[in-house]
């Protein structure tokens, strides 16, 4: 991992490839991540002496380069924000939706696509976005949503409620959204009874899972109180009451527990198409699924 003050790699070179900018540019906004929890930990531990000390040693007080750093920041985002619509305007002409359209929603896709479902997911899938814009099709348009290791990357309650008001935006009265996520009561019990076949097993699945720490650790950075993965962590955990919860204030008419490939739709009987539902250790698997209709 790069220290707070490291830029990333390959800044400086002239000739890049749009995949090297977007690779350089992830790292910059993880430097930049770092840099502001390092800079808020100093300026609390400061207080106000780093407001006198910084002004009486450089041109600008502490607030001045504050501002310097949120105006640009801010700019970068308004122009981005400017550009969605007409980006996924281009993309929808592209996959050819009209009012007549059975639309089925493939959200948090990887790279793995479902044949006549819009596939949706950040670049380069079929639909690139990010599902935190809002979701770009009609009120009551579409059939079917799956959801599967996604929802646990969005903070709670938030992002996590805007997007589950805006898949019961979208679905059809009667549509269903089936939503796999992992199961942390799963992980509370195992912890709790020493289960040490489900943590053994964790890593044949996660061959990247970090080896030298302790249960607890593996626990709670699963449910998102950690910061292993970076930006793209884990933000929150689920047990099936708090999945209910979520969609029961979204405006879903109910929420089913349900198992893997075992919808009751055919349609939504593809959790095959997510490598990680699958995971299993003995006979059990690690996600949490459910079906909640609009």
């Amino acid at each position: 991992m790069r220290g707070s003050d490291e830029r990333p790699s390959g800044i400086r070179r002239a000739k890049r490839s749009p995949d090297d900018e977007v690779q350089i540019g992830a790292a910059y906004l993880a430097s930049m991540a770092r840099l502001l929890v390092a800079i808020d930990g100093d300026l609390a531990g400061f207080g106000r002496h780093a407001y006198e000390w910084v002004s009486t040693n450089t041109t600008l007080s502490t607030l001045a380069q504050l501002d310097s750093l949120l105006r640009p920041l801010e700019r970068l985002a308004f122009d981005l924000r400017m550009k969605r619509r007409e980006y996924l305007e281009k993309q929808l002409r592209a996959i050819q939706i009209n009012e007549n359209t059975f639309l089925k929603l493939h959200i948090g896709s990887g790279e793995y696509s479902l044949d006549s479902w819009i596939n949706i997911d950040a670049y380069p899938a079929q639909l690139a976005m990010d599902v935190r814009w809002g979701l770009p099709f009609p009120d009551n348009s579409v059939a079917f949503v799956f959801l599967s290791h996604t929802l646990e990357h969005l903070f709670y309650p938030r992002e996590a409620l805007q997007l589950a008001k805006d898949i019961k935006r979208v679905l059809r009265p009667g549509g269903v959204l089936r939503v796999i996520v992992p199961d942390v009561e799963k992980c509370l019990r195992a912890y709790v009874e020493d289960d040490k076949e489900f943590f053994a097993s964790r890593r044949k699945t996660w061959t990247w899972w970090p080896k030298d720490v302790t249960r607890l650790q593996e626990v709670l950075c699963y449910a998102g109180a950690g910061s292993w993965f970076g930006l793209a962590s884990h933000k929150f955990g689920y047990d099936y009451e708090t999945l209910c919860h979520l969609f029961a204030m979204a405006g879903f008419r109910n929420v089913k527990r349900s198992e893997y490939m075992q919808s009751e739709y055919a349609e939504l009987r593809i959790d095959k198409a997510s490598k990680v539902a699958g995971a299993m250790y003995g006979n059990r698997y690690y996600s949490l699924f459910a079906e909640a209709t609009a």
